[in-house]
Formats: C-alpha cells, structure tokens, sequence
C-alpha cells in the first residue's frame, strides 16, 4: 500500500468518494470486530468531506453541519429580530 499522505493537507487522501465510502466501510466492519472481541477501537470516522486543497476526500468523525463559529452565530442572531427569531442552529430542534 502506498503513503496516503498528501503535502498539502497532510492528511490521509482518498482519490474519490467512492474510495472514501469504501473505506469507512473497512472502518465500521473492523470496529465491529473489535466490539465482538470485547476491545476498544479508537476508529470514530463517520463520513467523508471533499478537501479544497488536495481535491481528494478524507474521513471525519464529525457530523455534517455541526461546525459553526461562534461570530457567525453571533452575527446572525444581531441581525433584525425577525431573522434572529428565526435562526435555528444546525442540529438543535425548534419547539
């Protein structure tokens, strides 16, 4: 197997979405694995996220729109109060 590791990200690089979801299959089969044998795996990846730099796509144990900062939130919410009474941040519930 050859270094995945590209230079501009310096992380492990997938040339497509495809190998990407091939691998978090890998990934999920071997956590399995590890469950089933009563150990504990550090693998969390959950999707895969194309990259700008490289043009290739990586795995994140994060979930999708969770990522936010905290001026964007800030800026939204100073907004007119019809567009903060509106704002609901990316997975909260709206009651």
């Amino acid at each position: 197997m050859y270094n995945r590791k590209t230079r501009r990200c310096d992380k492990v690089r997938y040339r497509d979405h495809r190998e990407a979801i091939s691998a978090l299959h890998s990934i999920a089969n071997a956590r399995t694995r590890a469950d089933l044998a009563g150990v504990y795996s550090r693998r969390r990846e959950i999707r895969s996220y194309e990259c700008n730099r490289c043009r290739g796509y990586h795995l994140t144990s994060e979930r999708a729109g969770l990522v936010r900062s905290l001026s964007r939130q800030s800026d939204i919410r100073q907004q007119t109060p019809l567009a903060a009474a509106s704002y609901t941040p990316v997975g909260s519930v709206a009651w």
